[in-house]
């Protein structure tokens, strides 16, 4: 009976007597901390001002952003953060942004703000934080500077996703790159170097600048001494859609589709080659979506927001098509005879996304779209047939007569109405082609050929013409195509698509 009452009483004692030495292991290693943090905050207010950085960040310089210390047996991890204050980045150390000199334009970046963070490797343990404020050899160092202050707005149409903004950069060859290191939605670089910077992702953070932003050249800042550089923008987060076919009688699996959107807010309409049912890299908005198959009635959703759960990117649906039935026939017509029709622009060029439409002996239609090779495979019946090849892109049509008991297959050679001009865009691999007139007008999409070609005709003037990488949607290669009467322009488009 003793032995048991004396170990209850060492187990009850054992467990008070744990948490008071953890609790002066804790007490040491914050006294620790504070030492530390004390001793770095020391040693970064003896570096010359010019130093009191992070490489590559804005204000630059030579301090490590995190590193890890060995000190009394114990561990430490040691975070420092740099940044601008005045009256540009939202922190008035004095009124007037730094130097209070009047007539004197000052932006405000005469200070930095230092942050020591030092924690203790033990579980459990909270850090230890030190600010202090270091000013420059002389009040007014900066006076005379370039800056630059970009503001991002997120585009979520459907409802705010509430992530993390990307943190951005500075780009401006050959000069190094600037880095902001934050994710705020209004970022600032102080103090750079005059000139023209063009404002791109660092840590994206899943955003993507808006195309249209970049086209209108929104992420581009001119730096100027004794002025503020303003750049705002939108960014997005891509979705993607995935869309399954299948037959509305059996179920089965229809996979000679084609499948086509046009983006809501611009009219932008894009035909994807035959097959492609998942499209990435989609800007959130409301698209309406076209799957077309030979021999079955096409479908049409009407306009629907793209994703539906947004931020979830996937958006998914399957879509039934109905066989295509002539008036007074309950059985799908028969068609027997296979022919493949190839569609050229008058350039020569296969034609991706063009509408081959064959009006049959019985005055029935059938039409098809043609994939990257500009081919377009039809099943027919036996007859005097006509197919005419059109497409959305200012080509003049081309017919054909035909008994496909007789051909299998049937070149279709587009026209360039008089008057009109010829552009043809190269290097579109992986990507499609964008082009409009003016500035004010909606972009109008263009399907690469398989070795990345493509052609639009339209009256003479000079037209905006870039590409859109079909992974991720970014933009590449801006410019301009001088398009003349009756004769064909060429360009090759800048830039890799992954």
């Amino acid at each position: 009976m003793a032995v048991t009452i004396l170990a209850i009483a060492l187990i009850l004692s054992i467990q008070p007597l744990m948490a008071s030495l953890n609790s002066i292991r804790a007490s040491e290693d914050v006294s620790a901390a504070e030492k530390l943090a004390q001793s770095e905050m020391e040693a970064i207010r003896a570096l010359p001002y010019d130093d009191v950085g992070l490489p590559g960040l804005t204000p630059s310089g030579v301090l490590d952003p995190t590193r890890t210390v060995d000190m009394s047996g114990h561990r430490y991890t040691v975070e420092v953060e740099v940044r601008y204050a005045g009256s540009l980045t939202g922190l008035d150390i004095v009124p007037g942004g730094g130097d209070g000199a009047p007539g004197v334009w000052d932006p405000g970046v005469n200070y930095k703000v230092v942050t020591v963070s030092v924690t203790p490797l033990s579980p459990g343990a909270q850090p230890v934080i030190m600010d202090a404020i270091i000013a420059p050899e002389r009040i007014g160092a900066l006076d005379g500077v370039a800056s630059v202050r970009v503001t991002i707005a997120p585009h979520e149409p459907f409802a705010p996703s509430e992530q993390q903004l990307p943190s951005l950069k500075l780009v401006g060859p050959p000069l190094p790159e600037i880095r902001s290191g934050t994710h705020d939605a209004v970022q600032v670089f102080p103090a750079i170097t005059v000139g023209t910077w063009t404002v791109q992702t660092d840590d994206a953070a899943g955003w993507l600048i808006h195309p249209d932003d970049v086209l209108a050249s929104k992420n581009v800042v001119e730096a100027r001494i004794g002025m503020v550089g303003e750049a705002a923008f939108r960014v997005y987060r891509p979705a993607s859609l995935v869309v399954t076919v299948e037959s509305a009688e059996t179920q089965e699996p229809i996979t000679n589709f084609t499948l086509g959107l046009r983006h809501s807010p611009s009219g932008q309409q894009t035909t994807y080659p035959a097959g492609v049912g998942t499209v990435s890299g989609l800007i959130p908005d409301a698209y309406e979506v076209t799957v077309t198959a030979s021999g079955y009635e096409p479908f049409t959703s009407g306009y629907i927001n793209i994703p539906q759960d947004y931020p979830d990117p996937a958006h998914r649906m399957t879509v039934s098509l109905s066989p295509v039935t002539p008036p007074g026939e309950e059985d799908p017509l028969p068609a027997p005879h296979q022919v493949t029709f190839t569609v050229f622009d008058n350039t020569g060029r296969p034609v991706n996304g063009a509408t081959v439409e064959v009006v049959l002996p019985g005055g029935q239609t059938v039409t098809g779209p043609t994939d990257a090779d500009g081919r377009s495979v039809l099943n027919l019946i036996a007859g005097e047939c006509r197919a005419t090849a059109t497409t959305p892109w200012g080509h003049g049509p081309a017919t054909a007569s035909f008994d496909p008991e007789e051909v299998d297959r049937v070149a279709l050679w587009l026209t360039r109405p008089s008057g009109m001009g010829t552009g043809v865009l190269s290097s579109g691999v992986r990507a499609e082609f964008v082009y409009r007139r003016t500035l004010s007008e909606s972009w109008t999409a263009l399907p690469a050929n398989s070795v990345g070609e493509a052609s639009f005709v339209g009256p003479p003037a000079n037209y905006y013409v870039a590409k859109r990488c079909l992974a991720n949607g970014r933009i590449q290669g801006e410019g301009r195509l001088s398009v003349r009467s009756n004769r064909d322009r060429f360009k090759s488009i800048r830039g890799w698509c992954p």
